[in-house]
């Protein structure tokens, strides 16, 4: 990939006409190689290993949130290098399927977005930081059985064990500092009845529950901006023609009524309060679909 960016500033107030940050143009090139190589064994039919080695990176860009002409500078591109290994199965007749992988991923010049209140001004601003260079690591398992004629059962589990290990002197971050809404733990589980209405279509019924552990929603990990952890459980049934083009579909989420945080910032220092948006309530709902 070979990048060309410009970005040009000029912030002037259209009613007094005060120039707050005057005309500046920054320009900057990147160039990345992002190959990818793996390998596959198919045991039987229905056994796959596999193992996958993959570089990614994230593209660099300005702090288009600058105070001034020299907080303008450009950021370099964020990079990973991915490994990961993992197993595709069916058994018992293809009535159960079973996935799982490993993955290891390290990190190098990880962006992130901050925002403070500066200590003179007060004045509230965010910008892309380094926050330096970490390792993330975790596993995941994935189960679909088919418990009876027309019954699915379904679940699943997710570990992440994100670290830095290597931070920026002078930065916002530690090495004990956690990462963006990155839950250590994820899960969850499904279960649908299908029954065949003959001439009259068919009845789908499907309940599901998904968890997520505790995570921090800003870059400097505040209390205000803590998710302590929430479930999500919600239920439907639908009915559909027998060919599957039209249908109803009554449905309910969050139906425990969970309260929980998506996102928060905490640059009290300079507003005095913090904010966040928490996730949709309980909700009820009826939709009619048609595929072409």
């Amino acid at each position: 990939t070979i990048e060309d960016k410009e970005f040009t500033l000029d912030s002037t107030r259209t009613q007094s006409g005060v120039t707050l940050l005057p005309y500046t143009k920054v320009e900057e090139s990147w160039t990345n190689f992002s190959p990818k190589g793996g390998i596959d064994v198919h045991w039987r039919e229905d056994l796959l290993t596999y193992f996958t080695v993959t570089k990614g990176f994230k593209a660099g860009g300005f702090n288009a949130r600058a105070r001034n002409g020299t907080e303008l500078e450009p950021f370099d591109p964020e990079e990973v290098l991915t490994y990961e290994l993992g197993l595709k199965s069916q058994w018992f007749d293809n009535r159960l399927r079973a996935n799982a992988a490993v993955f290891y991923n390290d990190y190098t010049d990880i962006q992130v977005i901050v925002v403070q209140a500066d200590p003179t001004t007060g004045q509230v601003f965010s910008r892309v930081e380094y926050a330096g260079e970490a390792e993330i690591k975790g596993f995941e398992l994935e189960l679909t059985a088919r418990v009876a004629e027309g019954l699915d059962l379904a679940g699943g589990v997710g570990y992440t064990d994100a670290e830095f290990t290597e931070v920026q002197t002078g930065g916002e971050f530690t090495e004990d500092s956690e990462f963006i809404q990155t839950p250590k733990w994820t899960a969850n589980v499904s279960l649908q009845y299908a029954r065949s209405l003959a001439a009259y279509g068919q009845l789908i019924v499907r309940a599901d529950y998904a968890h997520r552990s505790e995570y921090y929603n800003d870059a400097q990990n505040s209390e205000r901006t803590r998710e302590s952890g929430y479930g999500l459980l919600n239920a439907s049934i639908t009915w559909q023609t027998a060919d599957e083009h039209m249908g109803l579909r009554l449905f309910g989420t969050n139906l425990t009524d969970a309260e929980y945080l998506m996102f928060g910032i905490d640059p009290t220092a300079g507003l005095g309060f913090s904010s966040g948006t928490f996730g949709r309530p309980r909700e009820w709902g009826l939709t009619a679909f048609y595929r072409f």
